[in-house]
């Protein structure tokens, strides 16, 4: 039996795209950013592909950036 297909949620795909926007924005290379965030530029491309990241992750890829978390996960509209 084949595992379901994963479907990507817009939010991954928003974030994914926040942090690269952040990313290149400060002027980071993917090896950089990985330096600064104890990651591998293989861990970093697969989250500026999919955004399919741990809290913990999150949190050390906003520090290494100079960001908040919510920095990196923009809002459609403001709360009711």
């Amino acid at each position: 039996m084949k595992p379901p297909l994963l479907r990507v949620r817009p939010s991954l795909i928003a974030f994914s795209k926040e942090l690269r926007a952040a990313r290149i924005h400060s002027g980071l290379s993917m090896s950089e950013l990985a330096r600064r965030a104890a990651m591998t530029r293989q861990g970093i491309l697969k989250i500026e592909r999919t955004g399919n990241a741990t809290l913990s992750t999150i949190v050390l890829l906003a520090d290494a950036l100079g960001c908040q978390v919510s920095d990196l996960f923009p809002r459609k509209t403001p709360w009711a």
